[in-house]
């Protein structure tokens, strides 16, 4: 049987999930901000997963997963998903600890083990941040980011982002979760957009805004209407 390195699975997982669920061209440089290396680092790591049949790159082009490539980061992601289910559903870990937790355990998982999960978590088919589990039969559902939502919207939250333990706290203090249903109060360009929760005074709202350094979106709550606090969601559809 072959043994396949943490760092393998890493960049699998990575490449997979900037391909498949956020649709976007895979290139050295987004793996280097996701995974936090050098850029060369990236580029020699690369090469050996293209001897090894697990991806396909020429130069400049996009990264490709091979089937092989996309089975292995299905495999990986599949039981990392089942892991945060375990840790938060049955343990009563917080989010962040879950997501962090889940990214150790997802390499110790067995066969047997993931198939004893999927019984006793009931077949489950999203991880608690939304996101499909892998070979659990649905996909991504159609949805928006909340930045395209217009003014005066009501949406239901789809997924929130899950590589940001720091954001996983707040997304879970504030209980931004999947399926929560908020109200689209305004969009700025500078500072994103603030939503108050459905059926509860706006006293409370959330805005959105865009690291410089990695693009991605984050949240910043208004702790009050002036102030500036954590907040938000990474997807969110109408309802």
């Amino acid at each position: 049987m072959t043994v396949i390195s943490h760092l393998t699975d890493n960049y699998l997982v990575a490449i997979y999930r900037i391909r498949e669920e956020e649709h976007r061209i895979v290139t050295h440089g987004r793996l280097a901000r996701l995974l936090a290396v050098a850029r060369p680092t990236v580029s020699a790591k690369l090469r050996r997963l293209e001897t090894d049949r697990y991806l396909t790159f020429r130069g400049s082009e996009p990264v490709q997963l091979t089937a092989s490539g996309k089975r292995l980061a299905e495999e990986v992601l599949r039981r990392q998903r089942l892991a945060e289910l375990l840790l938060t559903g049955q343990l009563g870990l917080s989010w962040a600890d879950a997501h962090v937790t889940a990214q150790s355990l997802k390499h110790a998982i067995t066969q047997a083990m993931e198939d004893r999960l999927i019984e006793v978590l009931g077949a489950p088919t999203r991880s608690p941040f939304g996101y499909p589990i892998p070979g659990a039969g649905e996909g991504l559902r159609p949805s928006t980011t909340l930045r395209e939502v217009p003014v005066g919207s009501s949406i239901e939250v789809e997924r929130v982002f899950d590589s940001d333990p720091p954001l996983l706290s707040v997304f879970e203090e504030e209980r931004i979760a999947p399926g929560a249903r908020f109200a689209v109060l305004a969009c700025e360009e500078a500072r994103g957009c603030g939503v108050s929760k459905v059926g509860q005074a706006a006293s409370r709202r959330y805005s959105w805004c865009k690291p410089a350094r990695t693009g991605r979106p984050i949240t910043c709550p208004l702790r009050s209407k002036t102030g500036r606090g954590p907040s938000g969601v990474s997807a969110a559809r109408d309802w």
